[in-house]
């Protein structure tokens, strides 16, 4: 074979790139395609032209991918490349443009290095602005904070306008915990990350000083408190509310001790929320009294929540939250989730097995809650009296219709109980069994597809579990025909033709249940008369050689004529026009003359007819 073809790139490739210029060594620039038309000597390799630019990209020499071979400054860069392939023959160099940008530096502004905040500053309070802009770059740059602590006090929000931001406080401070804070902030452009995975960005570090302000503020001891009510306990009832110890601490000296009780500090505001519509609060003895009914399950959650707050002038104030949970009593009987459980079975099925699950619930809590069944009768059935699952007590069962009490009992002093019923039906189980080993059916094969052929179903009752399921088992034959999955009716899917294939021998398959069984159907096609008769010649020429009034005993000529159908339809009777001085057998085709013919060509029609179709035949006989 001769090298006769030049690799040749690909001409839609681009020849020209637009880069920045912090891209690192080995940035995959783009990966070039050229292709040889040879049959040997096709592999290409790829090589740089070393001309220009070329030191400062490389090339792979199997892959094609042109990659820097070192960071590059701004400018413009012209690299070519040629493709070799087996033959040692190369390519037109292919030249491509490089055009390496600088990306935008950010401009981060501050005036000054240091604020000053109050330690009173409210949250979500701004605490200064700076500006970090791309110059003439009209896109948001990206402003992040340094380090998790500093990110969890303060926050930086964008204002209105390009470039503005705020530092915002976003939890209160303590002078006393923190003194000051040292604040980084970095402004990112990120405009080129997505696309080269590359950013700059300018830091700058701001001192946040945090001043003192003397102050004097309450709180109490536990931010939470429990007691706990019985339900139903009756109005007037009287709970016994924690006592909420208040501390007093003095920050400008540092100082801090206890003061007494709430009840005991009259200069003290206090606010209970919660209340409403069951209890009343007397602040004298710290107590509530119940004013309305309290029924544990008509709450969402067992819990009552107070919620007591203290001011006193001059203070911040303080908050709690007192939990009353309230004690459960067995009020409430079992509830059963149907008035009726309906489950079947067989006469196979086995002792211990699963028929049916019942289900129960209990609206109190606790043991008053836990709930166990029992069955009236467990001839037949038991039921596991934790989880409900009833099932059978013995093997076979009997055939029958089985109706069951079943009791759900709580573990509540003293036990409440609930009733229900359990119908249970058993069922004779079934096994897959043919009536026939072989089924023997035919059909016309003028009959259209979807045509009925027979039925193989077996005769089920009302009582049946599980009905029987039919299936044509895979094989020859098998795609002319379809069964019905429930009914047994064997149909035709595609039309028949008795002179192709005039019987079909397949399998039906039954499932019941685990049971299956297959039995043979032999499908015979049946034979209309739709072909007509042929024969083996379609021009028959005779000569017969003979004086006037010789005498032509024994000359005989024939000719034949089949059909493909079959029986009567296939039986062919022949015919002869004009019969001047010739005769022919109807059966067997043979043609005799009577008598020498006038000189010259004599054409006679023979027809042959099957059972209702005609074939004609026009033959001359010199």
């Amino acid at each position: 074979m001769i090298n006769e073809f030049v690799p040749v790139f690909a001409i839609s490739q681009n020849r020209s790139f637009l880069i920045p210029s912090l891209l690192a060594e080995g940035w995959l620039v783009t990966t070039l395609t050229a292709t040889d038309m040879d049959i040997i000597d096709s592999n290409v390799t790829y090589y740089l032209e070393e001309t220009g630019n070329y030191t400062f990209f490389r090339i792979g020499e199997v892959n094609g991918e042109l990659r820097l071979n070192a960071s590059l400054s701004a400018g413009n860069y012209r690299v070519c490349v040629f493709a070799r392939d087996g033959g040692g023959i190369n390519s037109d160099p292919f030249c491509i443009s490089i055009e390496v940008f600088t990306i935008p530096q950010p401009d981060l502004t501050f005036e000054g290095s240091t604020v000053t905040i109050k330690e009173t500053l409210a949250v979500n309070s701004s605490i200064f602005n700076v500006t970090c802009s791309l110059g003439m770059n009209s896109s948001h740059p990206e402003l992040l904070l340094s380090a998790d602590t500093v990110r969890q006090q303060f926050q930086v929000q964008r204002l209105f306008g390009v470039g503005i931001y705020t530092v915002v406080l976003m939890d209160d401070i303590d002078q006393s915990l923190t003194q000051d804070y040292s604040l980084t902030i970095t402004c990112i452009n990120s405009a080129y990350q997505d696309k080269f995975n590359v950013t700059t960005s300018e830091n700058i570090t701001v001192n946040i000083i945090v001043e003192d302000v003397p102050e004097v503020w309450i709180a109490f001891s536990s931010s939470s408190y429990s007691t706990n009510i019985t339900e139903n306990s009756g109005i007037g009832t009287i709970i016994n509310l924690p006592v909420a110890v208040m501390k007093y601490t003095r920050l400008q000296d540092n100082a801090s001790f206890e003061n007494g009780t709430l009840l005991n500090s009259s200069s003290v505001n206090l606010t209970v929320v919660g209340l409403e519509p069951y209890l009343e609060f007397d602040g004298a003895s710290w107590t509530a009294a119940v004013v309305r009914n309290i029924d544990r399950e008509s709450f969402t959650s067992p819990f009552l929540f107070l919620n007591v707050s203290a001011e006193m002038a001059n203070t911040t104030g303080d908050s709690a939250v007192i939990r009353i949970s309230i004690l459960d009593v067995n009020d409430n009987s079992p509830l059963i989730s149907e008035l009726v459980f309906v489950g079947k079975a067989t006469t196979r099925t086995l002792a211990m097995e699963e028929i049916l699950t019942v289900n129960a619930s209990d609206a109190d809590d606790g043991d008053n809650a836990l709930i166990h069944f029992s069955l009236d009768n467990t001839t037949y059935f038991a039921i596991n009296q934790s989880s409900g699952v009833i099932y059978a007590n013995s093997s076979p069962l009997p055939a029958g219709e089985f109706v069951l009490t079943v009791t759900a009992t709580d573990s509540g002093i003293p036990p409440l109980s609930s009733e229900s019923k359990i119908a249970i039906s058993v069922f004779e189980d079934l096994v897959a069994n043919f009536d026939n080993d072989t089924y023997i059916f035919s059909i016309s094969e003028e009959r259209p597809p979807g045509s009925l052929v027979g039925n193989v179903a077996i005769a089920t009752t009302a009582h049946v579990i599980q009905e029987p399921v039919y299936s044509i088992v895979p094989g020859k034959g098998s795609e002319v025909f379809h069964i019905g999955l429930l009914s047994g009716e064997l149909v035709t899917l595609t039309e028949l033709n008795r002179e192709t294939n005039s019987y079909f021998n397949i399998s039906i398959s039954m499932v019941i249940g685990s049971s299956n069984a297959t039995a043979k159907v032999l499908v015979t096609v049946l034979d209309v008369n739709d072909n007509a008769p042929e024969f083996e010649e379609s021009y028959y020429h005779f000569t017969l050689q003979c004086r006037e009034q010789q005498d032509v005993t024994g000359v005989e000529y024939r000719v034949s004529a089949s059909d493909r159908d079959e029986g009567r339809n296939a039986d062919v009777v022949y015919s002869l026009q004009p019969l001047d001085n010739v005769t022919i057998n109807n059966t067997t085709g043979q043609i005799t003359p009577l008598a020498c013919l006038a000189e010259g060509e004599h054409t006679f029609t023979v027809t042959a007819t099957d059972g209702g179709n005609v074939a004609f035949l026009v033959m001359p006989l010199l």
